[in-house]
């Protein structure tokens, strides 16, 4: 017979499973009653409608992402000193990923892939730096995309108006700008920890 604390460890985690269905239920109802233009009827014509391989194609490039996200996070926190499972990792993206895209709130995902990180052993701080990594890998990679976008089609801006081509370019350079005050907030944290 299993010992009290691993069949309490067990409920739990039924417990969680059954709170995260209800959640994705709770959250498609929500988004179908607040949205007018959006219903169920709607919604299973334009399913419907789509193009099969070009649907699993997105739910693959879906999974890949939080794959590929788990395994850059766990990837950080080897280079950290803690060494986690692929399990733990996917975890800790597909938290990220649902908090900040797929609730309605959208309140970010870090903060609840901290919660499962500090859950799983690693201290505040390290969690802390392995994040701001992450968040600094993706910003740099949507600047590289966006320059490997220019650098294939130059007369791409062209297509904008001159206020649009003004907000992209701040917006471009408020990226910088952030992930420059990211890489020096890792530094510090880095240096300040004893890393």
């Amino acid at each position: 017979m299993p010992p009290a604390g691993e069949l309490l460890m067990k409920r739990k985690q039924w417990l969680y499973s059954l709170i995260f269905v209800l959640l994705i239920g709770l959250t498609v109802f929500t988004i179908c009653s607040q949205s007018a233009s959006f219903t169920r009827e709607g919604f299973g014509e334009y399913v419907r409608a789509a193009h099969p391989a070009g649907l699993a194609a997105a739910a693959l490039c879906t999974l890949l992402y939080i794959l590929l996200e788990g395994l850059a996070l766990l990837t950080i926190c080897r280079a950290l000193g803690y060494r986690r499972g692929v399990g733990q990792g996917v975890l800790y993206s597909a938290a990220d990923i649902y908090f900040s895209a797929i609730t309605p709130s959208a309140t970010g995902g870090q903060p609840a892939s901290a919660v499962l990180m500090m859950r799983s052993g690693i201290p505040g701080a390290p969690t802390a730096v392995a994040l701001l990594i992450n968040l600094v890998l993706y910003t740099l990679s949507i600047l590289l995309m966006a320059a490997a976008g220019l650098a294939l089609h130059p007369g791409l801006l062209k297509l904008f108006g001159p206020a649009s081509r003004i907000l992209i370019w701040v917006g471009a350079g408020t990226q910088v700008a952030l992930l420059a005050g990211l890489t020096l907030l890792i530094s510090t944290s880095r240096s300040s920890c004893g890393w």
